[in-house]
């Protein structure tokens, strides 16, 4: 302090973060004598200023953190504190985060770090970020400390197969243990949460396979049999070992291959088969056939083999004498494989055109098959041939007149009608072929033998293509082999109309089959009402004819015939219109009335038990849901019924409905 006037001044620097306050007694004396004196007390404050940087209480934070922890999550809270004073103490928080996305933020004030992003261990593993803490004095100062969080890894990836499928193949006799796939997985998670086992949870129910449960290494645990089960779809499940544990599943295709282990199976143990004494070479004798439970390649193709049946070389005629007894000219010794062959389709023919049963007539001879397996397998069967004599008589065909009726368009074909055929060979087998005329008379109607076909065996007359209405004509060979007759086929196909129809009438007779109709009663019944009629046989039109249950029948008239119906199970309904000129038709009611006149003298005339005419289904106007009168409907299905075929004539008609409308 100057002693003059008074002036306190500073002797050294003052740091108010050491001693914030003074007190100082102040003495002023006078010069007077005595001196005179008195006393004050000085009390300095010192002022702050910003010169102590903030300091973290801890410069190094350790934290751990749960992947998929939901943003906004408090992880930790930093503190910095300042030796100063008022604005020079105000701390502000702020983070830097070292190139890394913002997965962190910091209220500036409290120093609370939350998770700004959503973190995944998959991703990010540990982050480092600094923390700056910076005061309000100015200049300002700041200071820093380091956080290391670790993202703490969660079980939130299940395994994940390295393929969408896998495949497969083993043989069937493969040892035990063999390796058939690697499948492989891999499970993003770490640590627990990425060991991983396999197993296999489904397709194998009888444990055929194995896996193993750390390698992923399908193998081969009991014996397979492709002809048992030709492949295994497996599925395969991978878990891993958090908590919960999670898992994937994948499908495994294991295919069986194949070995030869299956012999040639014949269809049958033993074949009978007769041929003809004169039959030419390579005459077809019988087909035989093999299946082999193998795939092909160790099946089919087959190879055939003929074998001699031992003592098979002497054989014995009709009157029991051997070869060499019975013709000098005959070789000592005839074995099978030299009148027979096998072709490569197993088919047994001729290698003779010098059979005769009267030195031999019978052979038995043994057939092998194999397979094409590696080595192949094989199976025998036995074979045996009767020798019979020569075809004698030709074959009798009958004509066939067929009849097609559609509605309102052309028939758009099928099976029409069969050609019948008779042979007095007791052996001889028939084949049915379409054939041109020969006559010339006839020529023109050669251009039909397009439209149909005949079935070579049974004599199905087929039409290939659409008919339109009008007459065809087909020429129908049939052959034994040695004799041939032809006979015309006339296809006769009619395309009803709905004029028809509308005034067709429906005749009722018993214990009558189609078949039988059309064979004895079909020309009976025009012939009789053309003539109770007086009319001609033209305008006569059966248009179609049908079979049904004998209880859709209702007939009220008579409890005496109500019981005869009962007896009967089988009603024929035959649809009949007259024709009044061409193309008109009397109605149904004119047609109703002429018939019913004449019911009687119809049913003596065809020699019937039992015949009736279509009544009227209509009971009342409510049947026809108040639409107005209610009248009776034929209606016409458009399935056309399989042909009724006799053995001069076919019919293919079509069904037909009585209902109200």
């Amino acid at each position: 302090m100057d002693e003059k006037d008074g002036l306190v001044s500073l002797m050294r620097p003052l740091d108010r973060e050491a001693r914030n306050r003074y007190t100082l007694l102040v003495e002023v004396a006078d010069q007077g004598t005595p001196s005179l004196h008195s006393t004050s007390t000085l009390l300095v404050t010192v002022a702050d200023i910003n010169d102590n940087p903030p300091e973290f209480v801890r410069t190094v934070q350790q934290v751990g953190v749960l992947e998929n922890t939901p943003v906004g999550t408090e992880v930790t809270r930093v503190m910095a504190t300042s030796r100063d004073i008022g604005v020079n103490a105000e701390i502000t928080y702020s983070i830097q985060h070292g190139g890394l996305s913002p997965y962190l933020t910091i209220h500036p004030h409290t120093g609370v770090i939350s998770i700004a992003e959503e973190l995944d261990y998959e991703v990010v593993q540990s982050l480092v970020a600094t923390i700056i803490a910076t005061d309000g004095g100015s200049p300002p100062l700041s200071a820093s400390c380091l956080l290391n969080l670790t993202v703490e890894d969660l079980n939130d990836n299940p395994p994940v197969f390295a393929q969408g499928e896998y495949n497969g193949r083993i043989s069937e006799g493969a040892p035990l243990g063999e390796y058939i796939a690697q499948l492989s997985a891999h499970d993003a998670d770490s640590g627990e949460n990425k060991r991983m086992s396999f197993s296999i949870t489904d397709g194998d129910p009888y444990n055929k396979f194995g896996i193993h449960y750390r390698t992923g290494a399908l193998t081969l645990a009991r014996e397979v049999d492709r002809e048992q089960v030709p492949y295994y779809s497996l599925q395969v499940t991978v878990r891993d070992r958090g908590t919960p544990s999670l898992s994937s599943t994948v499908s495994v295709l294991v295919t069986i291959g194949d070995i030869n282990d299956n012999a040639p199976r014949f269809e049958q143990g033993s074949y009978s088969a007769i041929v003809q004494e004169d039959k030419k070479l390579g005459y077809s004798i019988v087909r035989l056939r093999v299946t082999d439970l193998d795939a092909e390649g160790n099946g089919p193709p087959f190879t055939w083999e003929l074998l001699d049946v031992p003592g098979g070389s002497v054989g014995f005629g009709r009157s029991g004498s051997s070869i060499r007894e019975s013709s000098s000219q005959i070789p000592s010794i005839i074995t099978a494989k030299s009148l027979f062959a096998m072709d490569q389709d197993g088919v047994l023919r001729l290698a003779t055109a010098h059979l005769d049963n009267k030195i031999r007539s019978e052979y038995i001879l043994r057939v092998r098959a194999w397979d094409s397996g590696s080595p192949p397998l094989y199976s025998d069967c036995t074979v045996n041939v009767t020798v019979v004599e020569r075809s004698k008589y030709p074959p009798t065909v009958f004509p066939l007149t067929v009849t097609v009726y559609s509605y309102r368009i052309a028939y758009k074909g099928g099976i029409i009608g069969k050609v019948n055929a008779l042979d007095k060979d007791r052996y001889d087998v028939l084949h049915y072929s379409i054939g041109l005329f020969s006559s010339p008379l006839k020529y023109h109607q050669n251009r039909d033998i397009d439209y149909f076909d005949v079935d070579s065996e049974d004599g199905t007359l087929v039409a290939v293509t659409p008919l339109d209405a009008g007459l065809y004509n087909v020429n129908v060979t049939v052959s034994d082999g040695k004799f041939s007759r032809s006979v015309d086929v006339v296809i006769d196909v009619r395309v009803l109309t709905q004029q028809m129809v509308d005034n067709a009438v429906i005749l009722k007779m018993a214990s009558i089959s189609p078949t039988q109709f059309i064979a004895r009663h079909k020309d009976l019944l025009v012939k009789s009402l053309a003539s109770l009629l007086y009319m001609s046989e033209r305008q006569i039109h059966i248009i179609s004819l049908q079979a049904r249950p004998a209880e859709h029948w209702s007939d009220n008239k008579s409890s005496i015939r109500t019981r005869i119906v009962r007896q009967i199970t089988e009603i024929l309904d035959v649809l009949l219109v007259i024709e009044k000129n061409q193309d008109h038709y009397y109605t149904r009611k004119e047609t109703m009335a002429l018939l019913l006149g004449k019911q009687e003298r119809i049913k003596r005339k065809m020699s019937l038990e039992h015949f009736d005419i279509m009544e009227s289904v209509c009971i009342s106007d409510s049947q026809c849901s108040g639409n107005g009168e209610c009248v009776d409907i034929i209606e016409i299905s458009d399935d056309v019924v399989m042909p009724l075929n006799t053995r001069l004539g076919s019919v293919v008609a079509l069904r037909f409905e009585h209902k109200p409308g």
